[in-house]
Order: structure tokens, then C-alpha cells, then sequence
């Protein structure tokens, strides 16, 4: 409703409607499981199981939309603006590469565009999951060879900030790089990957209203009370 009445969508952000919206397809089973007792029979276990896989596919949605890169006014940024903002910050970061004199290239480690124009879209999903899962490991190493065992232990095992202001600035540099980088390695993947995800959530998501329509009028219907 919000992208089809113009003066519903001048109120509020559209990442806090989302994240509304996130909140409460997350509880939503767990209130049906609760209101039926964990029993999964007939109409209530359909309409959890549906619920079910709204959330799921629901926090894959969100994966994929963070990965869209985004101007202030969340409309997506076109190739060349994107790669504009990449270009300036590699600028910045080989400053702070000549200043600091370390390298932070490792974070950023991504697949070739032959090697990825080759992958499968699911493969491709997987393979950015996997990226984001290793980054802050990869910092950790960086953080234990530049600041030495013990300023590492103290920040929580390479996890936090060491403290050093010179180490840290180079490293959010790299990962805001690293991020935008593999942003657009993948985002011809990640767009298409978000429309067939489309075609996975709003059906469940329909079957679970019409469902949940049904369960109530049947309820209202045989008289039932609270």
C-alpha cells in the first residue's frame, strides 16, 4: 500500500517499514504456534507452515536488499554512480595504505566477473554468504599481525576495535570497500535473485492471509467465543 498511496509513502523511511514489516512476519509464527497449542493439524498448520516460509524467505529478502546499493533517498544507484563511490574510496584507502604502511587487501578478495557470468544464481547467493561470513575472520588476522598478540586478545580475539586509530580507520576503509566492491561483482546476480525471490515470498505470504481469513470465519461462523 505504501508504494501505491503517494501520501502513505512520505511518512516514515522505507527501511524502517521494512524492518517493521520484518518484526512482525518474525512473530507472526510463533503467535500461531502458541494459539494453536503446537498442534499443526488442518487449517492452523497450514497457516504456519506458510508463515513458516514467509519468514524465511523473508530474511533471505533482506540479505539481498542490503546488498543493493542505495542513494539517501533508497532509490538504487545506477553502475556508474556506484562505481564512482568505489573509485573514491580505493583513493582514500591506498592514501591510508601509503600512510600506514600495511596492506588490507585480503579483505577483499572477490570472484572474477568471467567467473561469476559462469555460476549459477543460487551458487552466486551462497558464494556472497560466504564472503560476509569470512570478512570479520580476515580482519581478525589483520588485526592479530599489526597490533600484536595481546591488543588482539583484549579485543575480543581481533572481533572489536584495538583501539589504535591509525589500524581501525584503514580497516573500516577496506571493509566499506570490500562491501561496495563485492556490491557490484554481484549486483546484476543479486537484482535477479531478488525478483525470482519475489515470486517465492508473496505467494506465501497470500496463502497465509487467505488462510488466516478463513481460520476466523470459520471460528466467528460455528459460534466460537473467547
Amino acid at each position: 500500500m505504501r508504494k501505491k498511496w503517494g501520501w502513505l509513502g512520505r511518512i516514515g523511511n522505507s527501511r524502517h517499514w521494512l524492518d517493521f514489516h520484518i518484526v512482525l512476519g518474525t512473530t507472526a509464527p510463533l503467535i500461531i504456534a502458541f494459539h494453536s497449542s503446537f498442534k499443526f493439524g488442518n487449517i492452523a498448520g497450514m497457516a504456519f507452515y506458510s508463515m513458516l516460509m514467509v519468514t524465511l524467505s523473508g530474511f533471505v529478502g533482506r540479505y539481498l536488499y542490503a546488498h543493493i546499493p542505495r542513494g539517501l533517498s533508497a532509490a538504487e544507484l545506477t553502475m556508474k554512480e556506484i562505481q564512482e563511490k568505489e573509485e573514491a574510496l580505493s583513493k582514500e584507502l591506498a592514501e591510508q595504505k601509503a600512510n600506514f604502511g600495511f596492506s588490507v587487501d585480503a579483505l577483499y578478495e572477490l570472484p572474477s566477473p568471467a567467473e561469476l557470468a559462469k555460476t549459477p544464481l543460487i551458487a552466486s547467493l551462497l558464494s556472497m554468504f560466504v564472503l560476509d561470513i569470512k570478512r570479520p575472520f580476515r580482519a581478525s588476522l589483520l588485526r592479530l599481525r599489526e597490533a600484536g598478540f595481546g591488543a588482539w586478545v583484549f579485543a575480543g580475539f581481533g572481533f572489536f576495535s584495538t583501539g589504535d586509530k591509525k589500524l581501525e580507520r584503514a580497516l573500516v576503509l577496506s571493509q566499506k570497500r570490500s562491501s561496495l566492491a563485492q556490491s557490484i561483482a554481484f549486483l546484476s546476480r543479486t537484482q535477479r535473485i531478488f525478483q525470482l525471490w519475489h515470486v517465492i515470498h508473496r505467494p506465501f505470504s497470500y496463502a497465509f492471509a487467505i488462510l488466516a481469513i478463513v481460520h476466523i470465519g470459520i471460528a466467528l461462523f460455528m459460534g466460537y467465543r473467547l
